[in-house]
């Protein structure tokens, strides 16, 4: 799923870098993910209070700079947008979440 993502990044025109940045990015949420719920990833059950519970976490748990969660929170928004669009997610869960 991931892959197919960056595919389609790609063929959009994104550069190397961006869609490396986007993929390291959704796979720091995905790995997040699945260790707190221990279960497999499914972008339909994502919910908005699991995107706010990450993005606090890496600020008080692993201590991550601004532009780090900044960066990664880019990457999972536009992740979320394209599974929506792709009907991979009924919703956004991103929508609400704001960058610091």
């Amino acid at each position: 799923m991931i892959q197919a993502w960056l595919d389609v990044l790609a063929q959009n025109g994104k550069s190397r870098d961006t869609c490396g940045a986007y993929g390291r990015g959704i796979r720091h949420f995905w790995r997040w993910y699945t260790n707190v719920y221990q279960a497999t990833f499914d972008p339909d059950q994502v919910m908005s209070r699991d995107i706010r519970d990450w993005k606090a976490h890496q600020q008080q748990v692993e201590g991550a700079a601004p532009a780090t969660v900044n960066q990664r929170l880019s990457a999972v928004k536009q992740f979320f947008r394209w599974a929506q669009q792709n009907d991979l997610s009924r919703q956004n869960p991103t929508t609400d979440t704001h960058a610091i």
